[in-house]
Formats: structure tokens, C-alpha cells, sequence
């Protein structure tokens, strides 16, 4: 196995730094050698401002390190982040073998958690987004897990997006603002945006379907806007038809549905479109 330090010396030389530039720092000129033939260990903090010298991250290195590939583990994660739609049932059933292989050599919490939340989503689109028992068995390990955490990762709250639906209705408000907290705390984290606008929409419709119009509005607003901000026109198209739905605002609908004509996306529109026709044969209560 290469060591840390010979690709960072690698990297380093591809970007035609040297030591010298670098020891401008906190690090010698001889502790950064050492580092590089391998006869000697950096701390965390070191090891981070190296990395910093050459504007690359520590997943990024590791990626490289790994000869440009993730290494079993990240590519779950990566994968389960990349997942757009709960109904994408080939990418479930391709990350549910990922996890199995995994979970056969290795012990892994995280892994655990997105497995049991594949799962349960494969049970729901079995039963055409019927919940059912077997959906709920595995929600609740999820959940006997992450409720004992004290602090949330951004894989934490991606795993909670997917189990939303499957809570109590009677744990909504807890769930709902324990996870509007640790947005808060990543509000400055690099491309968090996506996870948030998807949180929110999820929380709109959450609340939408319980008939609890003051939670949705606050939600959906909140998602419309920085759907905006991120210019997607997935986002965008979404929000603007649940924003309609809740405000009994038709151009708002329509202006969703043109959206999504252009992406010519039946996994979004088919969806989305069956959302406008329940919600139009229900009775909302609009002050």
C-alpha cells in the first residue's frame, strides 16, 4: 500500500510546489521530508495544513490515493447521496448489494442505517408508497440508532430525508426541528444547499399530508426560495407546485409543470403530477 506521504509528494511535484514553499508555514522543510519518505508521522492538524498548501481535500487525497476511485464504504455513501427520487428502484437495489457485500466483512453503523433505510423504501415502492409493516420494522432500527446520537452528521440527516415519511405523525415537530438545528449548524458547508432544499420540500409535503397547513407554509416557503438560489430547475419546478398547492395558487402549478416539461423527466413529473391530483380532489383549508 503507497503511504500517505509518497502521494502527497506525488501531488505536490504534479503541481510544481516545493517544500520549500510550503515550510513557509507551520512545518519544517526537514519534518515535511520525513514526512514524504515516510519516517514520520503527521498529527490530523499537520496532515490538514499540507493539504491545504496544495488546495486539495482530505476526500479528495483519499480518492486519489485509492487510484482515483472511492473505496467501498465512500462509494455507499456517495452513491446514497447521489439517490434523487425515493422510487429509483434500480440504484436502491444496486446500493442494497453494495451494503450486503460490505456488511459481510466489515462492521460499519453508517452502512447499517443506509441499508435498513433501502430497504424500507424498497418495501414502500413495492407496495405502491403504501405504508407497510416491513418498511416500519426497518425504520424503527434506523431510528434506534440515530436517536442516540447527540450530534447529526449531513449522513445522518440524508438518512433521516428518506425515513421521514415512515415516523409517527406525533414525532413530526420533534424530528422536524431537531433536523432544522443541525441544518443550521452545516449553513456555511460547502454544496449543502441540495440536502436542504430536498429536507424542506420533504417536510412540506410531510406536514401537507397531515393536514398541517401552518408547518407546510412555513416549509415550502422556505424551500422555494432556495430552490432559486440554486438555479435547479428540478428544485425549482417542485417547489413552485407544492407552493401552489398549499397557497391554492395556480400559476404557481403551472409555472412548475412547464418547468418540468422541459426536463422531460417522467421519474419527477409522474410524481409530482400525482401529487397536484390528490391534493385537487381533497379539501384544503385556505384562510
Amino acid at each position: 500500500m503507497i503511504d500517505d506521504g509518497q502521494i502527497f509528494k506525488t501531488i505536490r511535484k504534479s503541481r510544481n510546489i516545493s517544500q520549500n514553499e510550503i515550510s513557509k508555514g507551520e512545518l519544517s522543510r526537514t519534518t515535511i521530508s520525513k514526512f514524504e519518505n515516510n519516517k514520520v508521522t503527521l498529527s490530523a492538524t499537520n496532515f490538514h495544513f499540507l493539504l491545504d498548501s496544495l488546495d486539495i481535500s482530505v476526500e479528495e487525497f483519499n480518492y486519489i490515493k485509492n487510484d482515483y476511485s472511492y473505496k467501498r464504504k465512500e462509494e455507499i455513501i456517495v452513491l446514497f447521496n447521489q439517490l434523487f427520487s425515493n422510487a429509483d428502484n434500480y440504484n436502491i437495489e444496486k446500493l442494497i448489494v453494495l451494503c450486503e457485500e460490505y456488511l459481510k466483512e466489515n462492521y460499519s453503523k453508517s452502512v447499517q442505517c443506509i441499508l435498513n433505510t433501502l430497504f424500507a423504501l424498497k418495501h414502500l415502492n413495492i407496495s405502491e408508497n403504501k405504508l407497510n409493516c416491513h418498511s416500519k420494522i426497518y425504520v424503527a432500527d434506523v431510528w434506534n440508532i440515530l436517536s442516540d446520537i447527540d450530534s447529526w452528521t449531513l449522513l445522518d440527516l440524508k438518512i433521516i430525508n428518506c425515513c421521514l415519511y415512515f415516523f409517527e405523525p406525533n414525532t413530526y415537530i420533534h424530528i422536524s426541528d431537531q433536523v432544522i438545528k443541525t441544518l443550521d449548524k452545516y449553513k456555511n458547508f460547502t454544496n449543502i444547499i441540495v440536502l436542504e432544499i430536498s429536507i424542506y420540500l420533504n417536510l412540506t409535503m410531510l406536514f401537507l399530508l397531515e393536514n398541517n397547513l401552518e408547518y407546510a407554509k412555513k416549509f415550502v416557503k422556505i424551500a422555494l426560495k432556495k430552490a432559486y438560489k440554486s438555479k435547479r430547475i428540478d428544485y425549482i419546478a417542485t417547489a413552485s407546485i407544492r407552493y401552489g398547492i398549499i397557497f391554492n395558487n395556480e400559476s404557481e402549478i403551472e409555472k412548475g409543470l412547464n418547468l418540468l416539461n422541459i426536463l422531460d423527466d417522467d421519474n419527477l413529473s409522474i410524481p409530482i403530477k400525482k401529487e397536484i391530483k390528490l391534493f385537487k380532489n381533497n379539501d384544503l383549508s385556505h384562510p
